[in-house]
């Protein structure tokens, strides 16, 4: 089981479930020492190994809230996709209005980001969830009000991508 856990304060991560397992909280935020009292995050230079840490992990400077996919085993994607961990952010803080894609090889936790079409457009609407078809094609579901209510919802297939680093 694949965990996109929304942080606290700082830091958004993926973590692997696993029966047992203690993500720390309200001790730790993604890898991160978190202080409850003051929301501030230390590096963890002794890491209790009794708590998880997570497989994946970024700050708030690239997303306030992370948004769980589906490890791509499809075939309309580019190869760089395949057994990949296919998730977002529900938008980005620099610009506010446009979520973000990721994925990540589980392995190394390594993210990267990638774009909308030819001209490398960014989402363009607050992302929302993913979905997964019997094919095992991925689905980006966004809607261009934050908020539960309206009727700009789309569902985008993911068909082809490349990495930006």
């Amino acid at each position: 089981m694949i965990i996109g856990d929304v942080g606290q304060n700082n830091i958004e991560e993926i973590d692997i479930g696993g029966s047992g397992n203690n993500y720390g909280w309200n001790q730790k935020e993604g890898s991160f020492l978190f202080n409850p009292k003051t929301g501030e995050i230390k590096p963890d230079n002794h890491p209790d190994p009794t708590l998880t840490n997570p497989v994946a992990e970024y700050t708030h400077e690239d997303g306030i809230a992370v948004i769980g996919g589906f490890v791509y085993r499809g075939t309309l994607a580019a190869p760089v996709l395949s057994g990949q961990y296919v998730f977002g952010d529900l938008l980005d803080p620099e610009n506010g209005t446009s979520g973000r894609l990721f994925f990540t090889d589980l392995s190394n936790g390594e993210i990267f980001e990638f774009f909308i079409g030819d001209q490398d457009e960014e989402l363009g609407a607050f992302l929302k969830g993913f979905g997964q078809d019997a094919e095992n094609e991925v689905y980006v579901l966004t809607d261009t009000n934050i908020g539960p209510s309206g009727t700009g919802g789309v569902i985008r297939k993911i068909v082809s991508a490349t990495p930006v680093e």
